[in-house]
């Protein structure tokens, strides 16, 4: 008999590797593991990754020998991100903080074999738009950091200085609105808004040459600003273009939501693990870390897994906390876990059987435990607020010889917990000096035979020894005596 792993069924899926034109092979896709470097995001990762970035100016882009296609995808996509590095130089590893962007929903149909033809010519229609992205990020990073000498300065701040150095008044000049082509006439030096200044100014400077600062200098400060504001247009166009390239229909017909983040704070030699885990039925984010539970919200996770920098009193501090694990589930098996348990095999179908029960036992503990602590308090207060017979002052089971109340109480300690797991429920419904007194009073009715029912099960069982209630009823002890044993009782179980 063949077994099939059903944990290899949900995260399994399958691959093509095209090697070159003629060459092909197919291979199991599993665990995926993303570079950091050079990956902003969830999806140029997975490019990256399986076909190679579009944008051949990054520092990690090399010539790609083989493209991967997806063919066959698993239920459940567990996708590493390697925020590890190593420095030959310093011999030590180091951790990346870099922000990396993932998303509540994710599309993998731009990776699917499917697709292949239409993501080709998409991706060329990237690289274009990758180039000219840069030639415009290189045209204003001359302007913003024009050489001189080992040092680089903003042409536009070169401007304002020798202006205000020359004459004394500050320069600001009105920005025209973007247009296609720069066009400065004789009305620009109209526009400049001159405020005194007092700096330091030139020993001597003739009206000629002041005339021509003045002159100058306002058009060229328009003229520079105008081109940086047009050229970060631009750029914000290119990005946006790049952004809605594999925005439409036929690529959001396979979709993934996230099911879970592992999130990690500290270096990259220690720290601290902790989970965030979305649950389908309530639609709620849980937080699991290592001693509680708690909901949270999607925005708490994005903002402990993006990871990056923030600004800590005008301070670049290192954002600690990064996704170091997303765990993605088919947005079309809803049910995915439902009928796993039937496909196992019977040992270990009895394995999981016995962990759930010990997991129900336990948290039946801890709620049993819980209502137990509520009613010893309340016995505690009201023994404090009560006043009582002097006799009664004095505890049935506590005093110097702890292990003598021990065997009294241990035979009475069973029931008495029945008693209180019965009632549980109650607990949160219901005022709990009522309900003491509703479980002391049952406890007394349930031990209380009558003399002719324990004459008659004599001389084989003597019930007068079956609970201490049974004795007290048996010889005639007061209610409030009794009524004592069990506040006892509830206080030392």
């Amino acid at each position: 008999m063949n077994f099939t792993n059903p944990v290899n069924t949900l995260v399994t899926g399958e691959v093509i590797v095209e090697r070159n034109v003629n060459t092909s092979v197919r291979e199991a896709l599993r665990q995926i593991n993303i570079q950091m470097i050079d990956s902003s995001n969830l999806y140029d990762g997975l490019e990256a990754l399986w076909l190679g970035s579009a944008d051949e100016s990054l520092s990690s882009q090399q010539a790609i020998g083989e493209q991967r296609w997806l063919t066959r995808l698993p239920p459940v996509l567990f996708i590493c991100l390697n925020r590890y590095r190593f420095s030959h130089t310093t011999k030590q590893a180091s951790k990346i903080i870099a922000p990396f962007e993932f998303y509540p929903e994710l599309y993998l149909d731009r990776y699917m074999l499917a697709n292949k033809n239409l993501i080709l010519s998409k991706r060329n229609i990237a690289k274009t738009l990758y180039a000219q992205l840069h030639d415009l990020e290189k045209t204003l990073n001359s302007y913003l950091k024009y050489p001189c000498n080992d040092e680089s300065f903003a042409l536009a701040n070169a401007i304002r200085v020798v202006y205000e150095f020359a004459t004394g008044c500050r320069l600001n000049p009105t920005l025209p609105k973007r247009t296609d082509s720069i066009s400065i006439d004789q009305n620009t030096t109209n526009r400049v808004r001159q405020h005194p200044i007092v700096p330091v100014q030139p020993s001597h400077i003739s009206p000629e040459e002041l005339q021509f600062i003045q002159n100058t200098l306002p058009t060229w400060l328009t003229e520079v600003e105008a081109k940086c504001a047009n050229i970060r247009e631009d750029i914000r166009r290119l990005k946006n273009e790049l952004k809605q390239l594999y925005d439409e229909p036929q690529l959001k017909q396979t979709s993934y939501t996230l099911h879970a983040v592992c999130v990690h704070e500290g270096s990259a030699t220690l720290g601290h693990f902790w989970t965030y885990v979305y649950h389908t039925d309530r639609q709620k984010w849980y937080r699991y870390n290592d001693n509680e539970v708690c909901e949270t919200s999607w925005a708490d996770v994005f903002d402990a897994g993006i990871g990056g920098q923030r600004t800590q009193n005008d301070r670049e501090e290192p954002r600690v906390p990064s996704a170091y694990l997303l765990v993605y589930i088919n947005a079309d098996q809803k049910t995915l876990s439902n009928d796993i348990q039937h496909e196992l095999p019977v040992d270990l179908q009895r394995v999981l059987d016995d962990d759930l029960l010990l997991l129900q036992q336990q948290g039946e503990s801890i709620k049993l435990e819980q209502l137990h602590n509520d009613l010893k308090s309340k016995c505690e207060r009201i023994e404090k607020q009560q006043p009582v017979h002097r006799v009664l002052t004095i505890p049935f089971f506590a005093g110097p010889n702890a292990s003598s109340d021990s065997e009294i109480v241990k035979p009475v300690l069973d029931p008495t917990l029945r008693i209180l797991k019965t009632y549980a429920p109650k607990i949160l419904s219901v005022d709990v000096d009522r309900l003491l007194q509703e479980i002391v009073d049952k406890e007394i009715k349930t031990y209380s035979p009558t003399a002719n029912i324990i004459t008659s099960a004599l001389p084989h069982n003597d019930l007068r020894l079956q609970h201490i209630l049974s004795y007290f009823s048996a010889n005639r002890v007061e209610l409030i005596y009794r009524q004592r044993a069990i506040y006892d009782i509830i206080r030392l179980t």
